[in-house]
């Protein structure tokens, strides 16, 4: 988008608002790229220089006709980050941006679980119709015949440093279930339930995934209105997912 000199910026503000929305229906992967033109008419044109400047937190680049700073936060863009309405241009970025991550991360993890149980002589599949708080079933093989044998778990999958925390008072990490449906729905499931996390271990430079079955800690918990999950997970690898098999054969 391109204005004429003497446009004013709050006419501005609302075409960039109205084209974003207009774009974004038809298009996930659109962003918004700015473009910065000095006050004395020269375009910056060191497109690369502004994005590392602007990572580095600079908060200006200096104009390559008159060595006059041009601000990044000049007055479209504080009012895009700070006004109830324009605000939301920069909102829909973000949105766009962690669903893409969150999607990623999820796919790769669907992966892992398809890859984890087929070693393991089960079978993963995932649920892709909504999202009631369940992402897939693990259907164990009979360890005698190898046929499916109808004995099964649920899982739900999540993938990110964002789903646990710290609680201050004990430490202990904690899953908050922010859908009330979903404790429910875990609590009527025919089959068990179980919590699968994984996160990224800076100091290792791993992603680290471990499970915990929600369905037997619901049924154990003192407070059964809290929304919070006191996680104790255990490392998802082969011999676990074989233990818990063994276990529904036994």
């Amino acid at each position: 988008m391109f204005f004429e000199t003497g446009v004013p910026d709050e006419l501005k503000l609302v075409f960039i608002e109205f084209v974003h929305r207009h774009l974004a229906k038809h298009d996930r992967e659109l962003q918004r790229q700015r473009r910065y033109v000095c006050a004395c008419g020269e375009p910056v044109t060191d497109l690369t220089m502004v994005q590392k400047r602007q990572e580095t937190g600079k908060e200006f680049i200096t104009c390559q006709g008159c060595d006059k700073p041009v601000p990044f936060m000049d007055h479209i863009e504080k009012r895009l980050a700070s006004d109830p309405v324009a605000r939301k241009v920069l909102k829909m970025e973000q949105t766009e941006r962690q669903q893409r991550d969150t999607q990623s991360e999820e796919q790769g993890l669907i992966g892992h679980m398809l890859t984890l149980c087929a070693d393991a002589n089960a079978i993963f599949r995932p649920v892709t119709m909504f999202d009631y708080g369940i992402d897939g079933e693990v259907e164990f093989k009979d360890p005698e015949t190898g046929n499916a044998s109808g004995r099964k778990i649920y899982v739900q999958l999540k993938s990110g440093n964002s789903y646990l925390r710290d609680r201050k008072r004990d430490g202990k990490e904690i899953f908050d279930v922010k859908n009330e449906r979903h404790i429910q729905y875990w609590q009527n499931q025919p089959v068990d339930v179980y919590l699968v996390v994984r996160q990224h271990d800076e100091m290792r430079g791993e992603d680290v995934i471990r499970w915990m079955n929600v369905s037997a800690y619901l049924k154990q918990r003192q407070d059964a209105q809290s929304k919070q999950l006191v996680f104790s997970g255990e490392k998802l690898d082969f011999a676990e997912v074989c233990r818990v098999g063994d276990g529904l054969f036994s």
